[in-house]
């Protein structure tokens, strides 16, 4: 049997790097928060990368359709992100790629990444900061609340 894997659009794995519980909405902030832990947990092991709409896409409000991909009311200036991240890293989209060593080659090239992959990114200012929260002991977003 295989690990477990996630589909993520490339450029949210430079995201998730840096999230600190901000986001377009407090749904799409809720949904960010549970995909955070569910990586960073190591739940998934495993990411299949793509350049269309994945989980976190699902509750943004940008995303016209949530059952059609490329639906994003911004999916050419998304979608160009994410291909700039795949040629970045020599992946072809759809390939899979272990989270840990590629979180490790990000955090170690963050600098270099984020000034090829992001150009035009409105939170460019948050990431740009280098606060690292994926390696903090202590998470800055709260687990959500299972009731």
């Amino acid at each position: 049997m295989s690990d477990p894997t996630f589909s993520l659009r490339a450029h949210h794995l430079m995201c998730v790097t840096t999230y600190q519980g901000k986001g377009y909405s407090p749904d799409f902030v809720a949904n960010m928060n549970r995909v955070w832990h569910a990586l960073r947990s190591g739940a998934y092991p495993q990411v299949e990368v793509h350049a269309v709409a994945d989980p976190l896409c699902q509750a943004c409000p940008n995303l016209q359709d949530p059952a059609e991909p490329t639906s994003c009311q911004f999916q050419r200036s998304i979608e160009a992100r994410d291909r700039r991240l795949l040629a970045a890293m020599g992946w072809e989209e759809g390939q899979i790629v272990e989270l840990e060593s590629v979180m490790e080659y990000i955090l170690t090239h963050h600098a270099d990444l984020l000034s090829q992959v992001c150009v035009g990114c409105d939170w460019m200012a948050i990431c740009g900061q280098q606060r690292f929260t994926w390696l903090e002991d202590e998470p800055p977003v709260p687990l959500p609340v299972v009731r």
